[in-house]
């Protein structure tokens, strides 16, 4: 006899509960409880921040980023988009506790692929599914890494499984992010759909099935519940959000203070006092920076500024655009009124770009004047959009399809 818990199953018609004799024909939940260390965000309910091909050029702590390298070697920093693709990067890691009793019928207990299917963690834009772990590999080779990523733990009365797939696996999905554009947005927003299954024994010996996940919800959603941790075999991870855009290094920054004073992007140091929309001074706290293999040439009716397609420019109206959106005949805010936008155009580039993280600007972000148009900060830039709420039972009609079908009774 066998069973088979549920993981993934966001409209509850399943039940996590292993089937097996019971006094008075009781049915009992096997996991203790699920706790999920990676990915987390390290400011509370807040959105996981990746920072694909940016680092933080001070490494001080204005870019509350959770994920990211500190040198050019890194895979986070090395990953940018090629193509409209981007590599995927998303590392998982915690411990599922069992209630006493329970055991494992060996040292290996991610469950085998069966007539060629196996449970694979998922990525979505929205509700658009845009990466499978593994993909590339296929399903055995997939399971060859991905069992080596969890280990039991029988040292104390609850028996545990402790998985890594940052440790003898990899946090790199081998498995592109898809439909990604030019990055006309500045801010990418992805819901991770991981899951795995676990073979177990339960208290009885009875060999059961045990299907887990990792879920992203926002916020408004949790309705009370935690994030990171439950007493069932579903756990939810804030929405996970991927940050870009800067400037050119030549870009010319207005600084604060009597006279016109300028100064290089580049060149900009924590302390640099700059100029910013609302007429106040906005302190450097630190710099974005990263590589980029194209870039935009924004040619307006007065002057011209190089920047990344998701960087956001402020209109003459107070209306904001990501550079990769302007059109001819958009006005652009300038400090005398507004100039005409003539020419958008893509330039190859394969350089260096910058971006500074403003110690006043908060999370809505500020807009400082750069080559005479007022352009987003960091901040500014990786604003999230405004995006169509959608539930969770609807982002993930696949993989539920998919553990029913599994699923046993």
């Amino acid at each position: 006899m066998s069973a088979v818990m549920n993981a993934i199953d966001p409209d509850s018609s399943l039940h996590s509960f292993a089937a097996a004799a019971r006094p008075k024909g009781k049915l009992i939940p096997l996991v203790r409880d699920f706790y999920v260390e990676d990915p987390v965000s390290r400011l509370g309910n807040n959105p996981i921040l990746m920072l694909y091909g940016r680092n933080r050029q001070n490494n001080q702590g204005y870019v509350n980023a959770d994920y990211y390298n500190d040198n050019d070697s890194g895979e986070y920093y090395r990953n940018r988009p090629q193509g409209g693709k981007l590599k995927t990067l998303m590392p998982m890691s915690g411990t599922v506790t069992f209630q006493a009793g329970c055991s494992f019928p060996g040292e290996n207990v991610l469950h085998r692929p069966e007539n060629g299917n196996m449970i694979l963690s998922q990525m979505k834009i929205g509700d658009t599914r845009v990466a499978t772990q593994y993909a590339d590999l296929g399903v055995e080779k997939a399971y060859e890494i991905l069992s080596k990523c969890f280990k039991t733990d029988t040292s104390g009365i609850y028996p545990k499984v402790i998985f890594n797939i940052m440790d003898k696996g990899s946090v790199d999905w081998h498995s592109d992010m898809v439909g990604v554009g030019n990055w006309k947005d500045s801010t990418l927003t992805y819901l991770l759909c991981g899951g795995f299954e676990l073979d177990i024994l339960d208290p009885h010996g009875i060999p059961c099935r045990v299907q887990l996940s990792i879920t992203s919800r926002e916020a408004g959603k949790m309705s009370g519940r935690k994030y990171y941790v439950s007493n069932g075999c579903q756990v939810f991870v804030p929405p996970i959000e991927v940050h870009w855009g800067c400037f050119a290094p030549e870009t010319r920054v207005r600084l604060a203070g009597e006279g016109e004073l300028w100064q290089r992007m580049d060149l900009l140091r924590p302390g640099d006092r700059l100029v910013t929309a609302l007429g106040t001074a906005a302190t450097v706290a630190d710099m974005a920076v990263g590589e980029e293999d194209y870039i935009l040439r924004v040619t307006a009716s007065w002057g011209s500024i190089r920047l990344t397609a998701g960087h956001p420019v402020m209109l003459a109206d107070g209306s904001v655009k990501g550079a990769g959106r302007l059109e001819p005949g958009d006005l652009l805010k300038t400090p005398s009124g507004s100039a005409r936008v003539l020419e958008v155009r893509q330039e190859a580039y394969r350089g260096r770009v910058y971006n500074p993280v403003l110690e006043e600007s908060g999370r809505e972000g500020m807009y400082i004047l750069a080559e005479g148009f007022f352009c987003g900060d960091y901040h500014a830039q990786n604003r999230p959009a405004a995006r169509k709420e959608t539930l969770l039972t609807e982002q993930q009609p696949e993989m539920r399809d998919q553990f029913r079908s599994l699923c046993r009774h």
